[in-house]
């Protein structure tokens, strides 16, 4: 095999993980089923305020993990499907494309930070930030749709950042049901994309 036939090979193989990492990390039927619950969350929050609200901050915080990670487990589990397909990607390629999960887990923390400081306010527009950084990464190896709704949560995050202090407490509800119709869009818009 010359030069020539390898670098056609190594190409071959990084287009293969990206298709690949496409179809395992970027679920259109995942982001829809996440972005359902995320439309939920404002109801979910009523009830898990009124059984939790004599618990402290940290206990509050802890119970609203669990509860989210476990519905979200639950839900994934009974509406998606598993990939009919096997892809054969090297385990470590395929968790180097895995971002969501650490994006995921830095939103969490940035909540239960802000919770503990009492900056309710910078929740939401952090989060958004966050996704919007998430659904770029997202868009740069699916469609261009998609790199346009990661735009529009970065201007929703930065705008409301730049006024929360004026902006009501109750807009995170609004900010967090756009979060979820982006993730429903995107959902979409990855399984046609991926023909998932």
């Amino acid at each position: 095999m010359n030069k020539h036939e390898q670098a056609i090979k190594q190409l071959e193989l990084i287009k293969d993980v990206v298709n690949g990492s496409n179809k395992l990390l970027f679920s259109g039927g995942k982001l829809i089923v996440i972005g359902v619950i995320l439309c939920l969350v404002p109801i979910f929050e009523i009830g898990l305020n009124q059984l939790f609200s004599q618990y402290s901050d940290i206990l509050q915080i802890i119970y609203h993990a669990i509860f989210y990670i476990v519905i979200s487990k639950i839900a994934i589990k009974l509406f998606v499907k598993k990939n009919q397909t096997k892809h054969t990607l090297p385990p470590l390629l395929q968790k180097s494309f895995d971002l969501h999960g650490v994006i995921l887990y830095l939103v969490l923390f940035c909540d239960i930070a802000f919770i503990i400081s009492k900056n309710y306010n910078l929740i939401m527009p952090i989060n958004m930030v966050l996704f919007g950084l998430l659904f770029e990464l997202f868009g740069r190896f699916s469609t261009t749709a998609v790199r346009i709704i990661a735009f529009t949560y970065f201007i929703i995050g930065v705008i409301s950042m730049a006024f929360y202090p004026q902006l009501t407490i109750n807009l995170w509800v609004y900010e967090i049901i756009y979060l979820g119709l982006g993730y429903i869009i995107t959902g979409m818009l990855l399984k046609k994309f991926n023909h998932a």
